[in-house]
């Protein structure tokens, strides 16, 4: 009620100032008036208070001195009272929706917060996939050279097979050829047959080493495909996790966005309220005017 102008005066005496009070109360005209010591008795009359105050007098009606007199304005007072009383009901109802309206924005401050913490702990997990990724295709680029080194081995093994079982045709002609001489020769036969025989078991053993030098090419394969298989494997668990950092890189931006329309939330209603603030100070202004 900051409009409302209240009068309060100890007149010691209320007879000899009657002009004095209306010209006052005209030239400043005040809602309230509260005069004590008014000093008057009943038989005084009330003509001399200002005709447009509502008088509510109290004497004392025995002894002298004393008295009080409430006036209230009744051309301006209750219609002011009414305005000041509406607009700052209206005030509070706006502040009460402002004070909603900034709960409302913490609110939405704190999900922004909330996902921003589950964007970066998923740009974390997209971070670690990658280096699993990575290490899996380091791990696939050495297993395929140790494919590459061990059928450079098998190539080499048979090679010495192919030369090995050529030896061993060799030592088959030298040995017909020594059966041929046989017939003349009786010791050269004996002695070509022991050759013959140290290059079948020399040949037999060829084979053995041959078969063994398969056997670890085989191994050896089968350990490349496995090796394969599992960059295979790798590499869809790199694309799952790629596809999965997509897809919460995503809902980042989504939540980003629904940050920013909360913040141009919390703005507008930043807006009204101080709107309403205004609309306030008007309607206190009217109230002063009035």
């Amino acid at each position: 009620m900051k409009s409302l102008k209240i009068w309060y005066t100890n007149c010691n005496g209320m007879s000899n100032k009657a002009h004095e009070l209306r010209e006052r109360t005209d030239e400043t005209i005040p809602n309230i008036i509260a005069i004590v010591k008014t000093n008057s008795t009943p038989k005084i009359t009330s003509a001399i208070f200002p005709r447009q105050y509502q008088r509510a007098r109290r004497e004392r009606k025995e002894v002298g001195g004393g008295g009080v007199a409430p006036l209230v304005n009744r051309e301006r007072t209750v219609a002011q009272i009414t305005r000041c009383v509406q607009a700052d009901e209206e005030c509070v109802q706006a502040d009460e929706e402002c004070v909603q309206a900034d709960e409302e924005c913490v609110q939405a401050d704190e999900e922004c917060v909330q996902a921003e913490e589950e964007c970066v702990q998923a740009d974390e997990e997209c971070v670690q996939a990658d280096e699993e990724c990575v290490q899996a295709d380091e791990e696939c680029g050495q297993a395929e050279e140790e494919c590459v080194q061990a059928e450079e081995e098998c190539v080499q093994a048979d090679e010495e097979c192919v030369q090995a079982d050529e030896e061993c045709v060799q030592a088959d002609e030298e040995c017909v050829q020594a059966d041929e001489e046989c017939v003349q020769a009786d010791e050269e036969c004996v002695q070509a047959e022991e050759e013959c025989v140290q290059a079948e078991e020399e040949c037999v053993q060829a084979d053995e080493e041959c078969v063994q030098a398969d056997e670890e090419c085989v191994q050896a394969e089968e350990e490349c495909v496995q090796a394969d298989e599992e960059c295979v494997q790798a590499d869809e668990e790199c694309v799952q996790a790629d596809e999965e950092c997509v897809q919460a890189d995503e809902e980042c931006v989504q939540a980003d966005e629904e940050c920013v329309q909360a913040e141009e939330e919390c703005v507008q209603a930043d807006e009204e309220c101080a709107q309403a603030d205004e609309e306030c100070v008007q309607a206190d202004e009217e109230c002063v005017q009035a």
